[in-house]
């Protein structure tokens, strides 16, 4: 009987590791995919001075791979910079 038990408990238990696999997934797809392009698309685009990334801000699927990780990562460095330089404005401003 217990063999039975820890066998259900154990199946239970690989199944939720599954499904929160796959919505870890989805979730990290969506975040990279959606907001981080986003972010990083128009940064990139005025870095480069329109010459950088080809394809328009809702074609990244059009985009190769190297490209799509330079916008991703650009759109995660963004607002660490920001809210760094808004800290370092801020302390500068308040003190007197």
């Amino acid at each position: 009987m217990e063999d039975i038990i820890e066998l259900v408990i154990r199946g239970l238990g690989k199944a939720f590791l599954f499904i929160s696999r796959i919505l870890l997934v989805l979730i990290w797809h969506g975040i990279c995919e959606k907001l981080l392009w986003y972010i990083g698309w128009p940064v990139t685009k005025a870095i480069s001075f329109g010459q950088f990334p080809k394809q328009s801000i809702t074609d990244i699927e059009k985009e190769g791979h190297f490209t799509q990780a330079i916008v991703v990562l650009i759109g995660l460095i963004i607002p660490f910079v920001s809210v760094f330089y808004l800290v370092q404005f801020l302390s500068t401003t308040t003190s007197t």
